[in-house]
């Protein structure tokens, strides 16, 4: 019962973090708005935090923000590594790179890229509303694992979609 109760809370906890950006969808529209508009320059970043949009990686930034606009996240992502490569340690870079990954289906990596991002910039609003939307596409790639297990995995899936079913009722209250 002990066992039970825990998993459940952990469960309940996890679906709270993933579901955390079902409420602020928005982000990312401003993020890439800003990202591929000159005039926009410092709308994801203040000048202070050293952005890649004034450095060595400026180029390729400007690169990859013009294909992700596109849609193109494969070569997007390539032009955000070699940015990274000339700024090591660039949270707008590390973002986008997320941004990237997320799009392409890579969401373990995606969580990472905006760990990173938000180790260099706490206060990153987008990267963290984008870090939520990267653990809700999480759950719900585990609910399908779960799923595709038939009758093994069925009692997980409806844990997880009625923690999930908490937490988003939970959401529109607020």
């Amino acid at each position: 019962m002990n066992n039970e109760l825990s998993f459940k809370g952990r469960m309940l906890g996890f679906a709270m973090l993933m579901c955390a950006g079902l409420c602020v969808s928005l982000g990312t529209a401003v993020m890439l708005g800003a990202a591929a508009r000159p005039e926009a320059a410092g709308a994801l970043a203040p000048p202070e935090t050293g952005s890649a949009k004034g450095g060595k990686g400026a180029v390729r930034y400007a690169a990859g923000a013009a294909l992700v606009e596109k849609g193109e996240f494969a070569k997007a992502l390539k032009e955000f590594d070699e940015a990274k490569r000339l700024e090591r340690s660039d949270a707008d870079i590390f973002a986008m790179q997320a941004l990237c990954m997320r799009k392409l289906g890579r969401f373990e990596e995606a969580r990472e890229g905006y760990h990173a991002a938000l180790k260099v910039r706490a206060k990153f609003p987008e990267a963290r509303e984008n870090l939520g939307e990267a653990y809700l596409q999480l759950a719900r790639e585990q609910f399908e694992i779960l799923r595709s297990y038939g009758d093994e995995g069925k009692a997980g899936a409806t844990e997880l979609a009625a923690a999930m079913r908490v937490l988003a009722a939970e959401i529109e209250k607020k």
